[in-house]
C-alpha cells in the first residue's frame, strides 16, 4: 500500500504536514460523538412521565446518531490515510483492521444474543427484530454475526443481533476498498482535490433526491409512516452509498498532506458544524441523516488535524479526553445494549419517572456503558490487537525507531444511527 505524498506539486502551495503524527484532539471529538450516538439512543427510549418531555428530548436529539455516524465514517477516511505507510501492505492492513474490529463484535454480539435469549426482548429500541424461537429469527441474527446484514434492505436484519454493529458492515467494505481508493484517488493533482472532495459532497447532497425519485414509497418505517424503508435503507445503512463519506475522508486527509487546506480554525469549523445540525433537526427526514452536516463535518476533521499538526492541541486532546476516544469503540458496542436491558431491568419499557430521575438514570446508563467499555476495552480490545495486529513474524523482527508512530489505530468504527 503507498503512502500518500507530503510534497506540494505546484507553486502556491501552502505547507504540507507530515503524517502519522498523532490526532489527539480527533480522538477527543471521537469521544463526543460516541456520546452523541448514546443519547440520541435514549432519547427514543421514553424515559419522562412527561409525554412533552419524551417529544423535546427525541426532536434535539433526533440527528444526534446520524451526525456521529457520519463522523465516524469521514473519520476513517481521513486517519487511515493520514497513517497510511509505504512499507504496508494490503493483507498486513486487512489484518490489523480485522483484529481490531471483530474481537468486540463478537463478544458483544454473544451478550446480546445471550440477553435476547434470557429476556425475549431484543436490543433494538424499535420492535422490527424477531424474537430467537424459529429459523425467521434465528437468520437476522446470524447475519449480524458475519457482518452482512446491512446489505438487506429489510429493517429486521439491518438492526438485528447487536443493532449497531450494521455500521462495522460498512466498516468492512472500507477497509477491503481503501487500498485501491488511496491508490486511486492519490494520483489526483494536488490543486484538484478540492474540486473532488467538493463533488462527492454534491452526490451526498443530491442522494436522497435520487433516491425519493429511484426506488418506492413504500412500505413505510415501522416507526415513521412518512418514511419509505427503501429510502431508508439506501441512504441510512447501505453500504456502498455510505462508502462515499469514507471517500471524503480520504479526500480531505489529502488535502492536508498536499499543503492546499484553506486554514479554517476548528472554533469556525465547530461552529459551521452546529449550524448544520440545526438544518438537519428541520429538513426533510432523508436530508437530516447526512446531507446537512457532511461539509462541516468534512471541514471540522481537518481543521482538527491540522492544529495537532501545527502542536497547537485543545482541551479535546486532554488525557480525559483522549481516553474518552480510546475507549469510545467499546463504548459504542455496549452502550444500547445498556439502556434496552437498564431499562428492562428498573421497571420494563413500559415505566417511566419523572424529569429529574429520567436525567439521572441517562447518567447512570452513560455511567454504566462507560465502566464496561473501559473493561471491554481492556480485556478484549487491546489484547486482541496486541495478539493479532500483526504477524508472529513482523512481531519478532527488530522494529527500527521512528520519529513519530504512525497512528494506525487512531480511527474508530463508526456509531451507529436509527437503530
Amino acid at each position: 500500500m503507498t503512502a500518500p505524498s507530503t510534497k506540494p506539486r505546484s507553486a502556491g502551495s501552502a505547507r504540507p504536514v507530515r503524517s502519522g503524527s498523532r490526532l489527539p484532539t480527533l480522538t477527543g471529538l471521537r469521544g463526543i460523538s460516541a456520546l452523541l450516538v448514546f443519547l440520541f439512543h435514549i432519547s427514543t427510549s421514553g424515559l419522562f412521565r412527561s409525554q412533552d418531555m419524551n417529544a423535546d428530548v427525541v426532536f434535539v436529539l433526533g440527528k444526534a446518531g446520524g451526525l456521529g455516524v457520519s463522523f465516524f465514517f469521514v473519520l476513517s477516511g481521513f486517519v487511515l490515510t493520514w497513517s497510511a505507510r509505504s512499507d504496508d501492505t494490503e493483507r498486513a492492513f486487512w489484518r490489523r483492521r480485522c483484529a481490531k474490529v471483530l474481537p468486540n463484535h463478537l463478544v458483544t454480539w454473544a451478550l446480546v444474543i445471550a440477553l435476547m435469549a434470557t429476556t425475549g426482548i431484543a436490543a433494538s429500541p424499535f420492535e422490527t427484530v424477531p424474537h430467537l424461537d424459529s429459523v425467521d429469527g434465528w437468520l437476522p441474527s446470524l447475519t449480524s454475526l458475519f457482518l452482512v446484514h446491512a446489505w438487506v434492505p429489510e429493517t429486521a436484519y439491518s438492526v438485528a443481533g447487536n443493532p449497531v454493529s450494521w455500521t462495522l458492515a460498512c466498516e468492512l467494505l472500507f477497509y477491503l476498498s481503501f487500498p485501491w481508493l488511496l491508490r486511486g484517488l492519490s494520483r489526483i493533482r494536488p490543486e484538484r482535490l478540492w474540486a473532488w472532495a467538493l463533488a462527492t459532497v454534491a452526490v451526498l447532497v443530491a442522494l436522497p433526491t435520487a433516491v425519493g425519485r429511484l426506488l418506492p414509497q413504500t412500505p413505510a418505517l415501522p416507526w415513521d409512516p412518512t418514511v419509505s424503508s427503501w429510502h431508508n435503507f439506501a441512504i441510512s445503512f447501505f453500504p456502498p452509498t455510505r462508502l462515499l463519506e469514507f471517500v471524503l475522508g480520504i479526500e480531505m486527509a489529502l488535502i492536508v498532506l498536499a499543503g492546499r487546506w484553506i486554514r479554517l480554525g476548528l472554533l469556525p469549523a465547530s461552529l459551521l458544524l452546529a449550524g448544520g445540525y440545526v438544518a438537519a433537526l428541520y429538513v426533510p427526514f432523508e436530508y437530516g441523516i447526512v446531507a446537512a452536516t457532511v461539509l462541516p463535518l468534512a471541514l471540522l476533521i481537518p481543521a482538527a488535524a491540522r492544529q495537532d499538526a501545527e502542536g497547537r492541541t485543545s482541551f479535546l486532546g486532554g488525557r480525559f479526553m483522549v481516553w474518552t476516544g480510546e475507549v469510545s469503540f467499546a463504548f459504542y458496542m455496549v452502550h444500547i445494549s445498556v439502556i434496552a436491558y437498564g431499562h428492562e431491568l428498573v421497571g420494563g419499557r413500559e415505566r417511566t419517572w419523572s424529569t429529574a430521575a429520567g436525567f439521572a438514570l441517562w447518567a447512570a446508563a452513560c455511567l454504566l456503558a462507560g465502566i464496561l467499555a473501559w473493561l471491554l476495552h481492556r480485556s478484549v480490545e487491546v489484547p486482541a490487537m496486541r495478539r493479532f495486529g500483526r504477524s508472529r513474524r513482523t512481531a519478532l523482527r527488530p522494529q527500527k525507531p521512528t520519529a513519530a508512530p504512525p497512528a494506525t489505530d487512531q480511527e474508530a468504527p463508526a456509531s451507529g444511527t436509527s437503530v
